[in-house]
């Protein structure tokens, strides 16, 4: 029996995330500016938007870890441990 277009899609995102250690879906609306921007700075840079997204979160986290004092980035840190 064929599968429906639903089942091969979760069967695609249950094997990506069993295969490819370390991430994490995104699913979400940004507004035009922000898309705009995106395409941007990826071009500029010559990277997927993916990869540049990646980049600009990476760097706002060690920018902001780097600002706080010992007591307030271990609280820091265990925010990142909570998906919610």
């Amino acid at each position: 029996m064929a599968l429906s277009d639903a089942e091969r899609q979760r069967r695609y995102r249950d094997k990506r995330v069993a295969g490819r250690g370390g991430e994490r879906r995104i699913n979400l609306f940004v507004g035009e500016s922000a898309w705009h921007a995106l395409n941007r700075l990826a071009k500029h840079y010559g990277v997927t938007k993916r990869a540049m997204l990646e980049r600009v979160i990476e760097a706002e986290d060690e920018r902001v870890s780097d600002a706080l004092p010992e007591p307030e980035l271990e609280d820091y840190y265990l925010l990142r441990s909570n998906d919610r």
